[in-house]
């Protein structure tokens, strides 16, 4: 399956949720191999972080190879400083690959790609 295939499903799934079952299912076969971990930044007052979070621990949920973990940055200094953390919230995906904003379950599943 590539990205654009289920960006195409992910379209459908919007307008009928009966394909709700067989986007996940791809999600969960995304990657099957890869072993991601994804860190979702967040400060507590972040009124775009809750989203971020639900949609990263779904990916978890539907694919064995894919951590996700919540870190509230006041609580976490070295993560802020290491990965020069300005906003949030803030992915980091496998310790390398760093996004800010609010993302999409299609821009995460991008940027575990």
């Amino acid at each position: 399956v590539t990205i654009k295939e289920l960006h195409e499903l992910y379209d459908i799934y919007e307008s009928d949720e009966k394909y709700y079952e067989l986007y996940f299912f791809i999600c969960s076969q995304f990657n099957k191999d890869k072993k991601v971990n994804i860190k979702v930044a967040v400060s507590l007052s972040c009124h775009l972080c809750p989203d971020v979070v639900v949609s990263a621990q779904r990916i978890a949920i539907e694919n064995p190879n894919v951590e996700a973990e919540m870190l509230d940055i006041a609580n976490f200094p070295e993560l802020k400083t290491k990965h020069k953390v300005m906003s949030v919230p803030c992915m980091i995906v496998n310790d390398e690959k760093i996004a800010f904003g609010s993302k999409s379950i299609q821009e995460m599943l991008n940027l575990i790609a």
